[in-house]
C-alpha cells in the first residue's frame, strides 16, 4: 500500500513537471503589440513624415524583433526604428509596421497601422454676398459665402478671417474671425477676406471698400434771388460753394415755401 502511493505520488509530480516543462509562458503565448511613438500629425503641410516604433511582448519590450514596414501600399521591406519619408505628395498616407520573432518552431507577430495626411493646397476664395461702394452714413456690414476646401486629400475648411485697411492697403489692421464684418468708421475703409483650412493653408484675398461720410457739408451760397418783390414772371435761384470733406462730390436739394414754415419736398 505505501510502495503504491509513493509512485502514485511520483507519477503526480512526474506529470505536473512534464506540463511545467512544456507549456510555453504567458509572454509567448500572447503574441507581440507594435507601439507607434514618433508619428506625424493626423492632418499636416508636412511632406516629411518621421516614425519610431517599438514591440512588446506582453507587457515587456521585446528582443530579437524582425520589422518589415509597408508605406501606402508599397511593401519595403525590412525597417528599423526610427523611420523618416520625405517627399510625401498631398493626400492619405497610410504606414503598416509588422514586428515578427520566433520562438521555438512558432512565429509571434503583431502590427500597427497609422494613417495621415498630408495637405498643402489652398483653399478656394470666399466671395461677398453684397457690395455697395456707393457712399453712405451709416455703418455697413459685409458677409462672405463658398471658400470650401473639397476634393480628396483636402483637410476641410476651417474659418474666414477678414481685415482692414484705412491707408489704401499699405498696411492692414486688427484679423477678426468669421464671415461678417462690420464698418463704422467715416471715410474709405479697404475689407478684405479669406478663407482658412484645418492645417492653416490660406485662399487668395478678396477684396472691397465700403465709404462713409458722417460730415454734413458747408451751407451754399445762393444767388439769383432777392428780398425786394420784383415784377417778373419768374426768378431763378442759384447754389454753389458748398463743399464736403467726406464724399468730394456734391449734389444740391431745394425745398419752397410761401410762408417760412411750410415747406415743399426735397427736389434735386
Amino acid at each position: 500500500m505505501n510502495l503504491r502511493i509513493r509512485s502514485l505520488a511520483l507519477l503526480v509530480a512526474g506529470t505536473a513537471a512534464f506540463f511545467a516543462f512544456a507549456m510555453p509562458s504567458a509572454a509567448h503565448a500572447a503574441g507581440l503589440t507594435v507601439k507607434v511613438g514618433t508619428k506625424p500629425a493626423a492632418e499636416t503641410t508636412s511632406r516629411v513624415a518621421s516614425f519610431t516604433y517599438s514591440a512588446l511582448q506582453g507587457k515587456k519590450k521585446a528582443a530579437g524583433i524582425k520589422f518589415t514596414c509597408i508605406l501606402d501600399g508599397d511593401k519595403l521591406g525590412a525597417c528599423a526604428t526610427p523611420d523618416k519619408f520625405t517627399k510625401l505628395e498631398d493626400g492619405k498616407h497610410f504606414y503598416v509596421i509588422t514586428a515578427t520573432k520566433k520562438v521555438g518552431k512558432k512565429t509571434l507577430s503583431g502590427s500597427a497601422t497609422y494613417r495621415w495626411l498630408v495637405d498643402n493646397r489652398a483653399p478656394a476664395a470666399p466671395a461677398f454676398n453684397a457690395v455697395n461702394t456707393a457712399w453712405t452714413n451709416a455703418p455697413v456690414t459685409l458677409t462672405v459665402n463658398g471658400g470650401a476646401d473639397v476634393g480628396t486629400g483636402n483637410s476641410g475648411f476651417d474659418r474666414y478671417e477678414s481685415q482692414t485697411s484705412v491707408d489704401g492697403g499699405a498696411t492692414w489692421n486688427t484679423t477678426l474671425v468669421g464671415a461678417s464684418r462690420t464698418v463704422a468708421a467715416a471715410g474709405v475703409t479697404n475689407v478684405r477676406f479669406q478663407g482658412i483650412d484645418d492645417v492653416g493653408n490660406r485662399s487668395a484675398f478678396i477684396t472691397t471698400e465700403v465709404r462713409i461720410d458722417k460730415t454734413a457739408p458747408s451751407i451754399p451760397v445762393l444767388a439769383g434771388g432777392s428780398a425786394a418783390w420784383q415784377k417778373v414772371a419768374s426768378v431763378t435761384v442759384f447754389a454753389a460753394g458748398s463743399t464736403d470733406a467726406g464724399v468730394g462730390t456734391l449734389s444740391y436739394d431745394f425745398r419752397t415755401s410761401t410762408d417760412g414754415t411750410n415747406w415743399s419736398a426735397a427736389t434735386a
